[in-house]
């Protein structure tokens, strides 16, 4: 479940970037956050392409959702053992986590 949470959370957050670039804010956008963070813009955002925007949200997704279960995964096994209760592992390549 973590691992969803954490995919639609960075696959939304760069859906919402993606479309901010289609409609030609990106680089307002960015201008703001480097002002912000007292960082003269030196970047540039580049014309909107529908491939790459489908990349960037398909592999941020994936990346987060991994992340996500991973971190659940040692968070219940850390918890289990602190209250000992035996966890047995459900696959063969779990027994690591």
């Amino acid at each position: 479940m973590m691992g969803l949470v954490t995919a639609g959370m960075m696959g939304g957050l760069h859906l919402i970037w993606s479309l901010s670039v289609a409609v030609g804010w990106g680089q307002s956008i960015l201008n703001f956050f480097f002002w912000m963070y007292f960082i003269k813009p030196i970047d540039l955002v580049e014309p909107f392409q529908w491939a790459r925007a489908l990349t960037l949200v398909a592999i941020s997704s994936i990346i987060w959702f991994a992340l996500g279960s991973i971190a659940a995964r040692l968070w219940n096994r850390i918890r289990a053992q602190m209250l000992g209760i035996n966890v047995r592992p459900v696959h063969r390549v779990t027994r690591v986590l």
